[in-house]
């Protein structure tokens, strides 16, 4: 292999002033929204998340959309997995329109509500479900009723892991204690979070063995430092574990119910006490939901005096929020879930992702790079190393952050919107064979480039 640093970065400084001259307008707008908003972006993060100023997008249709200079791309990252559906499926469209005009949010249920409901239970083979608007919001609530249910306060997390924005979740193992991983999150907000290994057993129950642990949350495959998949008999461990020392076991699929049908709990056939969807489940429309089992449920359910008036205790867990399970959302899950989200679709884009990660495959083998490809489902990933790592730490140490940061820019400007350079893309339901040929087309012109 040749793959060098000085390469790259000339390669870099390049595809740098080709985004430039091509984004024009959306530099402009990005100068005139730094005066109403950090960053220039509604979500200060964004500016940094790419490695590459953001577009600002006109239109979007299918896997495909087009900024405001007139850029088309076909998008592999698919709004970190929330369109994986697409930008605009249209049972969802006409379904969220009928709702609109019937009423959004009337703080009391509709009959979607319960279709989409049981259509989880179903689905995902969790017995009780509760709704939400966001995965992080869902994480939370189930981190207060495991607390509620085991009488305990800590929450163990694996390194690598994103549960979404929630304090106690957004900590860094740190020689045998944890801190905050962002500023402005305090010390004594992560101090009952344990941050252990993926894949380590010993380490899970050297935590658990303390007596202290309420929650056990992991993903079944980690997706948020490149594609890490479990080791045989690590679920079954952690299934074996949370029995053993009372603890509640809940997998977070909000980013991997994409990958299959059901998620990765009903393809690999994994058990927990609770389970975390959202992003995609109602074709863009914001939701999430959580199912549990009826010892979590059994906290909501539990008789409780509820003549509430503010400022006063309330004998009722704290759960909920004015816009969870509003008309709109419920109205778009249930279409989704009917007539997109099926299991034929699933399908046909995970054929498709085999095609992208077989491509992947043979450019790496064309070059002599000492490569490695992960596939799971709808979503491919490439490591640089010869063997797929076990856990975050050999990510870290495979990865070359330059390149990563180099294929979202070389990638961007010839029409290929990739992941983040955290992750590998992924297949959206609507990709048909043309897409993931332009990826293929773009990625080995790339790797010619910086390998030669």
């Amino acid at each position: 292999m040749n793959v060098s640093l000085e390469r790259i970065a000339a390669i870099k400084s390049r595809e740098d002033a080709r985004f430039a001259a091509t984004h024009a307008k959306s530099l402009a707008a990005l100068e005139r929204a730094r005066e109403s908003m950090p960053h220039g972006v509604p979500m200060s993060w964004m500016t940094d998340l790419y490695g590459h100023p953001p577009m600002f997008v006109a239109a979007a249709d299918g896997i495909q959309f087009t900024d405001i200079d007139g850029n088309h791309y076909r998008d592999f990252s698919l709004g970190i997995t929330a369109a994986f559906c697409g930008h605009n499926p249209a049972p969802v469209v006409a379904a969220a329109t009928r709702q609109l005009a019937n009423g959004s949010v009337l703080q009391l249920p509709t009959n979607d509500c319960i279709w989409v409901a049981e259509e989880l239970r179903r689905r995902y083979r969790q017995p009780k479900w509760q709704f939400t608007l966001t995965a992080s919001q869902a994480n939370s609530e189930l981190l207060l009723l495991a607390r509620l249910a085991t009488s305990r306060k800590k929450v163990l997390v694996f390194k690598g892991k994103y549960h979404g924005h929630v304090a106690p979740l957004l900590a860094l193992e740190d020689g045998g204690g944890s801190v905050p991983e962002y500023r402005g999150i305090q010390s004594d907000e992560v101090k009952h979070t344990v941050v252990v290994p993926f894949n380590d057993l010993a380490a899970v129950e050297q935590a658990l063995s303390l007596g202290d642990i309420a929650l056990i949350l992991t993903e079944p495959a980690m997706t948020n430092l490149g594609l890490i998949i479990p080791s045989a008999g690590f679920h079954e461990g952690l299934q074996s574990l949370a029995k053993q020392y009372d603890a509640i076991l809940a997998i977070d699929e909000t980013q991997t119910q994409a990958c299959s049908y059901g998620g990765l709990s009903r393809l690999w056939g994994l058990a927990s006490d609770a389970l975390v969807v959202g992003k995609s489940m109602a074709g863009g429309v914001p939701i999430a939901a959580y199912g549990m089992n009826e010892r979590l449920s059994a906290e909501i359910e539990r008789p409780s005096h509820m003549e509430y008036s503010s400022g006063t205790a309330v004998d009722h867990p704290a759960l909920g929020g004015t816009m969870f399970a509003n008309a709109v959302s419920m109205a778009a899950c249930r279409a989704n879930l009917a007539e997109v989200m099926t299991e034929a679709a699933y399908e046909r884009a995970i054929s498709l992702a085999t095609r992208l990660a077989t491509g992947f495959q043979a450019t790496i083998d064309g070059l002599r790079l000492p490569w490695s490809v992960c596939q799971i489902g709808t979503r491919v990933w490439c490591c640089f190393s010869a063997n797929l790592p076990t856990n975050s730490d050999e990510v870290l140490k495979a990865d070359i952050p330059a390149l990563r940061e180099l294929q979202r820019m070389y990638l961007a400007n010839r029409g290929i919107w990739d992941f983040g350079t955290w992750a590998g893309p992924i297949v959206g339901l609507p990709a048909v064979e043309h897409d993931i040929d332009a990826y293929l087309v773009a990625w080995a012109d790339l790797m010619s480039e910086v390998s030669g």
